[in-house]
Protein backbone atom coordinates (compact mmCIF):
# COMPACT_ATOMS: atom_id res chain seq x y z
CA UNK A 1 0.00 0.00 0.00
CA UNK A 2 1.24 3.49 -0.77
CA UNK A 3 2.46 5.87 1.89
CA UNK A 4 -0.26 8.03 3.37
CA UNK A 5 0.01 10.43 6.27
CA UNK A 6 -2.15 9.76 9.32
CA UNK A 7 -5.43 11.68 9.29
CA UNK A 8 -6.25 12.24 12.96
CA UNK A 9 -9.71 13.63 12.14
CA UNK A 10 -10.93 10.30 10.73
CA UNK A 11 -11.07 8.48 14.03
CA UNK A 12 -7.88 6.61 14.70
CA UNK A 13 -6.79 4.14 17.40
CA UNK A 14 -3.19 4.65 18.52
CA UNK A 15 -1.24 2.01 20.46
CA UNK A 16 2.32 2.33 21.71
CA UNK A 17 4.99 -0.35 21.77
CA UNK A 18 7.13 0.92 24.68
CA UNK A 19 10.21 -1.25 24.11
CA UNK A 20 10.41 -0.07 20.46
CA UNK A 21 9.15 3.46 21.25
CA UNK A 22 6.83 3.05 18.26
CA UNK A 23 3.22 4.06 17.67
CA UNK A 24 0.86 1.82 15.69
CA UNK A 25 -2.23 3.39 14.13
CA UNK A 26 -5.51 1.92 12.92
CA UNK A 27 -8.44 3.83 11.48
CA UNK A 28 -11.76 2.88 13.06
CA UNK A 29 -13.28 2.71 9.56
CA UNK A 30 -10.57 0.25 8.43
CA UNK A 31 -10.25 -2.46 11.08
CA UNK A 32 -7.34 -4.84 10.59
CA UNK A 33 -5.19 -2.33 8.65
CA UNK A 34 -2.29 -1.14 10.81
CA UNK A 35 -0.12 1.85 9.95
CA UNK A 36 3.13 3.41 11.15
CA UNK A 37 3.41 7.10 12.05
CA UNK A 38 4.51 7.70 8.45
CA UNK A 39 1.43 5.98 7.00
CA UNK A 40 3.11 2.75 5.91
CA UNK A 41 1.18 -0.45 6.39
CA UNK A 42 2.59 -2.66 9.15
CA UNK A 43 2.58 -6.45 9.51
CA UNK A 44 0.17 -8.25 11.81
CA UNK A 45 2.93 -9.24 14.24
CA UNK A 46 3.71 -5.61 15.12
CA UNK A 47 -0.01 -4.90 15.64
CA UNK A 48 -0.19 -7.88 18.02
CA UNK A 49 2.79 -6.56 19.94
CA UNK A 50 1.07 -3.15 20.20
CA UNK A 51 -1.92 -4.84 21.85
CA UNK A 52 -4.47 -4.89 19.01
CA UNK A 53 -6.89 -7.83 18.98
CA UNK A 54 -5.78 -8.81 15.48
CA UNK A 55 -8.00 -11.90 15.19
CA UNK A 56 -11.19 -9.94 15.95
CA UNK A 57 -10.15 -6.97 13.82
CA UNK A 58 -9.21 -9.22 10.89
CA UNK A 59 -12.65 -10.83 11.10
CA UNK A 60 -14.29 -7.37 11.10
CA UNK A 61 -12.27 -6.34 8.06
CA UNK A 62 -13.20 -9.52 6.16
CA UNK A 63 -16.84 -9.08 7.16
CA UNK A 64 -16.94 -5.51 5.81
CA UNK A 65 -15.23 -6.52 2.56
CA UNK A 66 -17.54 -9.49 1.98
CA UNK A 67 -20.69 -7.52 2.86
CA UNK A 68 -19.71 -4.76 0.41
CA UNK A 69 -19.04 -7.31 -2.33
CA UNK A 70 -22.32 -9.15 -1.66
CA UNK A 71 -24.25 -5.88 -1.67
CA UNK A 72 -22.74 -4.95 -5.04
CA UNK A 73 -23.57 -8.36 -6.50
CA UNK A 74 -27.17 -8.22 -5.29
CA UNK A 75 -27.63 -4.67 -6.59
CA UNK A 76 -26.23 -5.70 -9.98
CA UNK A 77 -28.45 -8.79 -10.11
CA UNK A 78 -31.59 -6.86 -9.25
CA UNK A 79 -30.53 -3.80 -11.25
CA UNK A 80 -31.19 -1.50 -8.32
CA UNK A 81 -27.89 0.36 -8.29
CA UNK A 82 -27.87 4.06 -7.59
CA UNK A 83 -27.79 5.58 -11.05
CA UNK A 84 -27.68 9.13 -9.72
CA UNK A 85 -24.73 10.95 -11.17
CA UNK A 86 -24.62 8.80 -14.31
CA UNK A 87 -25.40 11.12 -17.23
CA UNK A 88 -26.45 9.62 -20.55
CA UNK A 89 -27.77 11.35 -23.65
CA UNK A 90 -31.29 10.13 -24.41
CA UNK A 91 -32.14 12.27 -27.43
CA UNK A 92 -30.48 15.05 -29.44
CA UNK A 93 -31.78 17.56 -32.01
CA UNK A 94 -30.19 20.64 -33.58
CA UNK A 95 -27.41 20.77 -30.98
CA UNK A 96 -29.75 20.39 -27.99
CA UNK A 97 -29.67 17.21 -25.89
CA UNK A 98 -31.94 15.52 -23.38
CA UNK A 99 -29.64 14.04 -20.74
CA UNK A 100 -30.78 11.43 -18.25
CA UNK A 101 -29.44 12.24 -14.78
CA UNK A 102 -30.77 9.05 -13.21
CA UNK A 103 -33.89 7.91 -11.42
CA UNK A 104 -36.18 8.96 -14.27
CA UNK A 105 -35.01 12.60 -14.22
CA UNK A 106 -33.75 14.56 -17.21
CA UNK A 107 -32.12 17.87 -18.06
CA UNK A 108 -31.76 19.81 -21.30
CA UNK A 109 -28.29 20.85 -22.53
CA UNK A 110 -27.09 22.98 -25.42
CA UNK A 111 -24.17 22.06 -27.69
CA UNK A 112 -21.68 23.65 -25.27
CA UNK A 113 -22.86 21.49 -22.38
CA UNK A 114 -24.70 24.31 -20.62
CA UNK A 115 -27.73 23.09 -18.66
CA UNK A 116 -30.80 24.90 -19.96
CA UNK A 117 -33.10 23.63 -17.20
CA UNK A 118 -31.05 24.22 -14.03
CA UNK A 119 -32.71 23.04 -10.85
CA UNK A 120 -35.53 21.35 -12.76
CA UNK A 121 -35.57 17.57 -12.92
CA UNK A 122 -37.89 16.85 -15.84
CA UNK A 123 -39.70 13.67 -16.80
CA UNK A 124 -38.76 12.34 -20.24
CA UNK A 125 -42.08 13.50 -21.75
CA UNK A 126 -41.68 17.00 -20.35
CA UNK A 127 -38.03 17.14 -21.48
CA UNK A 128 -39.10 16.16 -25.01
CA UNK A 129 -41.76 18.87 -24.97
CA UNK A 130 -39.22 21.51 -23.89
CA UNK A 131 -36.75 20.25 -26.52
CA UNK A 132 -39.37 20.67 -29.24
CA UNK A 133 -39.84 24.25 -28.07
CA UNK A 134 -36.13 24.94 -28.47
CA UNK A 135 -36.02 23.49 -31.99
CA UNK A 136 -39.32 25.19 -33.00
CA UNK A 137 -41.35 22.05 -33.55
CA UNK A 138 -45.07 22.07 -32.82
CA UNK A 139 -46.03 19.49 -30.25
CA UNK A 140 -48.97 18.77 -27.97
CA UNK A 141 -48.43 19.82 -24.38
CA UNK A 142 -47.75 17.02 -21.92
CA UNK A 143 -50.40 16.23 -19.34
CA UNK A 144 -50.36 18.74 -16.51
CA UNK A 145 -48.98 17.53 -13.23
CA UNK A 146 -50.35 18.71 -9.91
CA UNK A 147 -47.43 19.54 -7.61
CA UNK A 148 -47.34 17.35 -4.50
CA UNK A 149 -47.59 20.44 -2.28
CA UNK A 150 -51.09 21.18 -3.64
CA UNK A 151 -52.55 17.74 -3.11
CA UNK A 152 -55.30 17.51 -0.54
CA UNK A 153 -55.91 21.26 -0.38
CA UNK A 154 -59.29 21.43 -2.07
CA UNK A 155 -59.77 22.42 -5.70
CA UNK A 156 -56.60 22.89 -7.71
CA UNK A 157 -56.37 24.56 -11.11
CA UNK A 158 -54.76 22.30 -13.68
CA UNK A 159 -53.86 23.50 -17.16
CA UNK A 160 -51.46 23.26 -20.01
CA UNK A 161 -48.71 25.58 -21.10
CA UNK A 162 -51.04 27.54 -23.42
CA UNK A 163 -52.88 28.87 -20.38
CA UNK A 164 -56.12 26.89 -20.58
CA UNK A 165 -57.22 26.16 -17.06
CA UNK A 166 -59.85 23.75 -15.80
CA UNK A 167 -60.93 22.96 -12.27
CA UNK A 168 -59.63 19.65 -11.03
Amino acid sequence: MADRPIDYDRGVVIRLIPKLNMEVFMYVSEPGVYLSAHGKELPRSIAEEAGFDVIRLEAQRLHRERMAKASQMIAAELKIGDDAGIRTVVEAKDGFKIVSIGRGRHELEDEDGNILTPGAALTLDLARYVLRGFVNEAAPAPAAVVPPSNRGRGRVAVGDVAGEVAAA
